[in-house]
């Protein structure tokens, strides 16, 4: 099992894009390795299989450059 895994993020939102276990670089997104480049950014962990499995729920703070759990909205049904 990998001791590490990697987290690519948006450098203006924090956004996580992309998790992989194990220690990767921006070629793993081979024609859109440039693209990635111009608005990720990449950090390499501990190895966490919650966020690996789900990244959607969390993002970089980017103020504090920590991993935290994205605020989970709530919504009301609709009544007609």
């Amino acid at each position: 099992m990998n001791e590490k895994m990697t987290i690519f993020y948006s450098k203006h939102t924090g956004e996580i894009k992309y998790a992989s276990s194990g220690e990767v670089d921006f070629d793993t997104f081979l024609e859109n390795e440039e693209d990635m480049r111009s608005f990720c950014l990449r950090i390499v962990v501990p190895f966490n299989f919650e966020i690996l499995e789900n990244a959607n729920r969390f993002k970089i703070n980017l103020e504090k450059n920590i991993i935290e759990e994205r605020e989970v909205k709530r919504f009301e049904p609709i009544s007609f």
